[in-house]
């Protein structure tokens, strides 16, 4: 299974240089699965990208419904946010071999939870705590 976190998943919806890169990794993959979190950061991504007027308001509506349409239609797998993902935080931070974020060492514990054995995302420290605890990462910066 394939693991994504929201700066995976915002491309798929938004014209990014990324974009295509993840529509073809999402369509390699067996399965891909997405949690309430990644779902709600990467609304609040989009949101932001029309306020910077990166976006058009329309194309902000539009993405977001698509968003809704696909987890609806199961395109993705919908991992739902639990407690004891949030309680797996401190652990999965003092073993990283960088710095994470409360959010991203999250996204880690979830995909670990599901047993994700790959992992979709640009932020470089996720993507470098993910590779420590075993994880394939697609798409990782350079």
């Amino acid at each position: 299974m394939l693991y994504l976190d929201a700066s995976a998943l915002v491309p798929l919806y938004t014209p990014e240089a990324a974009s295509e890169e993840m529509e073809r990794i999402i369509m390699a993959a067996e399965r891909v699965a997405v949690s309430d979190l990644t779902v709600a950061e990467s609304k609040n991504a989009i949101i932001r990208k029309g306020r910077r007027q990166q976006m058009l308001p329309q194309d902000v509506v539009l993405a977001l419904r698509l968003i809704d349409e696909h987890v609806a239609a199961q395109r993705f797998v919908l991992v739902e946010m639990r407690r004891d993902y949030l309680m797996q935080v401190p652990a999965l931070s003092q073993q990283a071999p960088v710095h994470l974020r409360t959010m991203d060492a999250v996204h880690l514990a979830i995909a670990l939870a599901v047993e994700a054995i790959e992992m979709a995302t640009y932020d470089h420290d996720l993507a470098t705590a993910a590779r420590a605890q075993g994880l394939v990462v697609r798409s990782a910066p350079v």
